[in-house]
């Protein structure tokens, strides 16, 4: 059996004593737990009177006895999923005052760890979540964040929503993900050593885990018993394997550690989710919010993952990628075309350029996938960090064909002609705006010179989000981008929003004809 490498020393830390107001725990504080670089947010939970409160506080890892406050949220929420990812500080749904909530929120954080940007606070991201939610627990996975469980307006949900995260900032549309296999309003959530395959999800009584991979199509659930039934569930990849914590139903403190051979029982003190920081050699939980309060569970010494902005998806050509790292850390990286594995990076790498003073980090100028390490004297290295990126050369710009109106899908004749011939729009591509006012599942149909010699194009389609970088997601979880499917014909579900869709000449002619049609599946 492998040797767990944790020292079970848990610190109550800036407070020796109770919370000056209502009881400790996550079940009564209900707040936010989250980290970038050194840094630790807490947001929202209960204030002193028992009410949602709109309170962000940040405190460094480095010194954790003192809470700074940073601007409050635009209204108080309890139960929020709170993810620091993209070099931004997102607050999705929660519970305030009126209910359950689907208004989301972020915010830049900057490198001294401060909130904001030069002449505001809190953004409202442009699309809300699908529907009102709390408790849902969050995961980011190649760029894409991910909601699971909590509750709704009509009680716990199995559903899972994701999204990919743009280089603004803002959060792009929402699709709907495999559901889980079971609904719980607590639940927790964590990704194992950075790697998509390896997404874990716990409630109460049941453990999920998922592919979320762009090779591990179509994504799936598999579920599992936890070895004993728990209040207030806790997961968090450590040095030493998945942590399971919680506490029974009769109030007893429990945690197991899963290394690849099982759940073995650890003696830990309280641990209680469903929010979980592991950042500077330490687990991190909520304890109260009033005064802002957290534990300190001491774990093995590992360096902590460079944090990567963007993290990954299609990108203008010549992104510049920006890298953050725990103070002190050195990181190296390497890379290698898209769709291989880059070598893991060493100390020795070629490519030590990060610095805290002066990040030099390459820029996006073809298909690539990089790796990131961060190495820490008197620690294990860090897990590796991928990030992928594909550069799309014309995406910040479209010059609209004409706009498409769901129909029957009988096909129409349409021609690769833009309305401008000179400049840089291409006359061997075709661009159509589609307005969806309202959830919607929709088909596109098409047909081209590869399978009909009534059209003259060969042509391949990609649906793209509004920001002309994202492609839409498909159910499986693959993309609409590029796609010279046999069928021709695609079904997704949308929401409310403008998306463009991109018919583009397979071997670079131009004016050729082809068929189309979007309407009801």
């Amino acid at each position: 059996m492998k040797p767990f490498f944790v020292l079970a020393l848990c610190l109550t830390l800036f407070s020796c004593t109770n919370p000056t107001s209502g009881a400790s725990g996550p079940l009564t504080s209900r707040a936010g737990l989250a980290s970038w670089g050194q840094y630790l947010y807490l947001v929202g939970g209960y204030d002193a009177s028992g009410q949602p409160s709109p309170a962000v506080w940040r405190a460094s890892a480095l010194n954790p006895g003192h809470w700074t406050k940073e601007a409050n949220l635009p209204q108080g929420v309890l139960s929020p999923a709170v993810v620091a990812a993209n070099q931004q500080l997102y607050v999705l749904g929660g519970q305030t005052s009126a209910g359950t909530s689907a208004a989301v929120w972020f915010t830049y954080i900057n490198p001294d760890g401060h909130l904001g940007y030069s002449n505001s606070v809190w953004q409202t991201n442009l699309r809300p979540l699908p529907e009102s939610l709390a408790g849902a627990a969050p995961f980011v996975v190649n760029g894409r964040l991910f909601l699971s469980g909590g509750y709704t307006t009509s009680g716990p949900t199995n559903q899972v929503w994701n999204a990919q995260l743009w280089k603004d900032g803002e959060i792009g549309e929402w699709y709907a993900a495999p559901p889980l296999p079971w609904a719980d309003a607590s639940v927790t959530a964590t990704v194992q050593n950075g790697n998509p395959g390896s997404v874990w999800v716990a409630g109460a009584k049941q453990l999920a885990q998922a592919s979320f991979g762009p090779t591990t199509l179509p994504w799936s659930w598999s579920v599992s018993a936890t070895p004993q039934s728990l209040t207030a569930p806790l997961l968090a990849d450590t040095p030493s394997g998945i942590l399971l914590a919680g506490v029974s139903a009769s109030g007893s403190p429990l945690a197991w550690f899963n290394n690849g051979e099982g759940w073995q029982y650890q003696r830990l003190s309280d641990l209680q989710g469903p929010d979980a920081v592991v950042l500077g050699n330490s687990l991190w939980t909520v304890i109260s919010t009033v005064p802002p309060l957290v534990s300190q569970t001491f774990l093995t010494a590992r360096a902590d993952p460079p944090l990567v902005a963007p993290p990954s998806g299609n990108m203008p050509a010549n992104t510049a990628i920006r890298v953050t790292a725990f103070p002190g850390d050195q990181v190296t990286w390497t890379s290698a075309p898209l769709g291989t594995v880059p070598p893991d990076p060493t100390l020795s790498s070629s490519n030590t350029l990060w610095s805290s003073s002066s990040p030099a980090f390459p820029t996006v100028t073809g298909p690539v996938t990089f790796a990131f390490r961060a190495f820490r004297a008197g620690a294990l290295p860090s897990r590796i960090v991928y990030a992928s990126y594909t550069p799309l050369t014309n995406g910040l710009f479209a010059l609209i064909s004409g706009a498409l109106t769901p129909g029957s899908l009988t096909l129409s004749l349409y021609s690769l002609t833009q309305p401008l011939s000179t400049g840089p729009y291409p006359v061997n591509q075709a661009d159509y705006s589609l307005l969806v006012s309202q959830p919607e599942t929709l088909t596109v149909a098409w047909a081209d010179k590869n399978n009909s010699s009534a059209y003259t194009a060969p042509v391949a389609l990609s649906l793209m989000e509004s920001d002309l970088m994202t492609s839409v997601q498909l159910p499986d979880g693959s993309s609409f981008a590029s796609r010279t499917d046999l069928s021709r014909r695609l079904t997704v579900t949308l929401q409310p929003g403008t998306y463009y869709l991109v018919v583009s000449s397979i071997d670079g002619s131009t004016g050729g004809s082809f068929g189309l049609a979007v309407g009801l599946p």
